[in-house]
């Protein structure tokens, strides 16, 4: 069998470009294209689709295989307005599971959910989110470009949340509450926004 081309600019197409079955593991791999509108993939070692998921969000970042066989999805919920710039670009907002066919079992939203979620085989979820601080709570964020706040002065903290199968709130932890400010200010160059 040949060797893998090293140069990576005669590799740039997309798809399987190359195989060495002698350094790979012989499993599946799942694939949530990130620009793609809801549409996840598992591919075999060989890049062929095995089972395809077509959901009605684009990926807000992960997809993950439950034992049950239950698809863990996490959307970006549409239609909702950047609290900051970069906040489309790593925002979710839905947290589903998905039969293999496609039907949605359960879903929850959250509009301040980040990208990243950890759905748990018994149902819950463990994701991060965000909270507006404002007036006296933003001012006592230390660091960051001076005025470069979210609109009407919000710093947006950090917070991570676990949630039920049902949607119940079980436990939450906030940055704001937490983090000394002091010790671990915003870096000089970094905005205020969050």
């Amino acid at each position: 069998m040949p060797t893998i081309d090293q140069n990576s600019r005669r590799r740039r197409p997309t798809g399987l470009l190359a195989l060495d079955e002698t350094a790979a593991y012989d499993g599946h791999t799942l694939y949530a294209p990130l620009t793609g509108s809801g549409e996840v993939y598992l591919v075999d070692l060989r890049g062929e689709t095995v089972h395809r998921w077509d959901l009605p969000y684009r990926p807000g970042r992960h997809a993950r295989l439950l034992t049950d066989g239950t698809l863990a999805y996490n959307g970006v919920l549409p239609g909702e307005d950047a609290l900051f710039p970069m906040w489309h670009k790593y925002r979710g907002g839905v947290m589903l599971h998905a039969a293999p066919d496609g039907t949605v079992l359960r879903e929850h939203r959250d509009p301040l959910q980040h990208h990243d979620a950890h759905h748990l085989d018994d149902g819950r979820i463990l994701y991060t989110g965000l909270e507006p601080l404002r007036g006296a709570d933003a001012e006592a964020v230390r660091g960051g470009v001076p005025g470069s706040e979210a609109d009407g002065g919000t710093v947006w903290a950090d917070t991570i949340r676990e949630i039920g199968p049902d949607g119940e709130l079980l436990w939450s932890w906030n940055a704001s509450e937490h983090l000394d400010r002091d010790a671990y200010p915003l870096h000089e160059a970094y905005a205020r926004e969050h």
